[in-house]
């Protein structure tokens, strides 16, 4: 079995490209190949043919796709050994539901798992996965919460000895893509109810008869909340379609309606739904269920009415996410880290161009700037004794939200890493800072108030 050694990270870090239209769909190809130790020793992933550029290790490696299939994010996890699994249940675990997860084993990855980590792969749709084996091969196509409609062999387990896995999927996805939203309506007689939910957090707000509204921001932050009462002799029509009107182009507004929506809900105001993508406005009813995900001057994402007594209406789409343009348009970045008896280096590629810096001992960094550009480089000794904890710490509180750095220790960066280092790490992305060990290897790829792009 090979050791550990260094590690390296290499990731094309890319952003959804921006929108044109938010309710385009496009078949989408995913592929993922793994061999165990006697079957080839390897860990691979594409997307609509191209494979993508990641360097795998002995264990589970997993990529995470944004729904219009550039990459999100990539990690590995030891599980032969045992020491990633629990990184592996904090990883999967702060995944969205509805996440597209790729899934490789690579040399041996079944010893070290254990029920939680087991538990935590089933959230991706896998059924298979706790009759892996020693070096056995696994390939998986999962989403978070969910399955794929569309999956044929979207997981495969293959023996060791008995050749590779291979797992592949069509999925349709948006274009854009990335925010969970749910909306719920429940009219006078069914739960009479108006509930909002982005990212699986429900939103907090008042609600009352008629028409209540949340408008999220192009982040999928909310941005204001609304109740206006459009029932018998409600007064709320008018600031209704007033509001809606007064949207910009492409912006997002759920839609829910509460005990009677219908009985004073205008001409004018049913026009502004359909000014948000409406079509089954006519089919509003006197204390009827409606619920609407819209998209101003577009095509509503989703869209349901039911008459009185005939149930609630709920519905869920993927919003698209517009992220900002900080995470390095098709820029390959590589980040290499050897703790002290492995190799003892900390490296950084930039489009296959190595960082020109003096390394040292602890924490080595390099910011990026928005176009790839290096803008500085640091060292920080955090190893025994060393006083680089505290500036660490700082520098990396101080970038700007979706800013990328570099991370990589060399010989010990673990000793006197403080647990404000730590958090600073956290801030970037970071999930697998409580695996750090004295003198061993650690890089990342992480983005300020961001997902990371990989760790390790």
């Amino acid at each position: 079995m090979p050791g550990l050694g260094a590690l390296s990270r290499y990731t094309r870090v890319l952003s959804p490209p921006e929108p044109e239209a938010l309710a385009l769909e496009r078949r989408l190809a995913g592929a993922v190949r793994s061999a165990g130790f006697d079957d080839g020793n390897f860990a691979t992933f594409e997307v609509d043919g191209q494979q993508l550029a990641v360097t795998t290790f002995t264990g589970l490696n997993m990529v995470v796709l944004w729904p219009n299939a550039s990459l999100k994010a990539f990690a590995t996890f030891d599980t032969y050994s045992g020491a990633g699994s629990q990184a592996l249940v904090d990883f999967v675990g702060n995944l969205s539901n509805g996440s597209l997860v790729l899934v490789a084993a690579q040399d041996e990855a079944s010893t070290g798992l254990d029920n939680r980590s087991l538990a935590a792969i089933a959230t991706l749709g896998a059924t298979q996965i706790s009759s892996l084996g020693l070096r056995d091969s696994f390939a998986l196509v999962g989403v978070k919460g969910g399955s794929l409609p569309l999956a044929v062999g979207a997981e495969h387990l293959s023996a060791a000895g008995a050749g590779p896995a291979r797992a592949s999927v069509l999925w349709a996805a948006p274009l854009e893509g990335g925010i969970a939203v749910r909306v719920k309506s429940g009219g006078s007689v069914d739960g009479n109810t108006a509930e909002f939910y982005v990212d699986d957090v429900k939103v907090s707000m008042p609600i009352g008869r008629g028409m209540n509204l949340v408008l999220l921001g192009k982040d999928g932050s909310v941005l204001s909340t609304h109740t206006f009462d459009t029932g018998y002799q409600g007064l709320g029509s008018e600031p209704f379609a007033a509001l809606l009107r007064e949207m910009a182009d492409g912006d997002v507004v759920l839609v829910a309606a509460k005990d009677d929506a219908y009985s004073n809900l205008t001409a004018a105001a049913k026009d502004a739904l359909v000014g948000c993508g409406a079509i089954q406005v006519g089919n509003v009813s006197y204390r009827g269920s409606y619920a609407l995900i819209g998209v101003r001057s577009g095509a509503a994402l989703a869209e349901g009415a039911s008459a009185s007594g005939s149930g609630a209406v709920e519905l869920s789409a993927a919003v698209p996410r517009y992220v900002p343009a900080s995470v390095l348009e098709g820029m390959a970045v590589r980040v290499k880290s050897g703790g002290s008896v492995d190799g003892n280096t900390a490296e950084f590629y930039v489009d296959d161009v190595k960082v020109s810096m003096p390394t040292g001992r602890g924490m080595n960094l390099v910011l990026l700037g928005k176009d790839g550009s290096v803008l500085s480089t640091h060292t920080f000794d955090t190893g025994y004794q060393g006083l680089g904890s505290e500036p660490f710490a700082a520098l990396l509180r101080e970038m700007a939200d979706g800013d990328v750095v570099l991370v990589a220790a060399k010989d010990d960066a673990y000793s006197n890493l403080t647990a404000a280092a730590k958090d600073a790490l956290v801030g970037c992305g970071a999930i697998q800072v409580g695996n750090m060990s004295y003198r061993g290897s650690y890089a990342l790829i992480g983005v300020r108030n961001g997902a990371a792009l990989a760790e390790g």
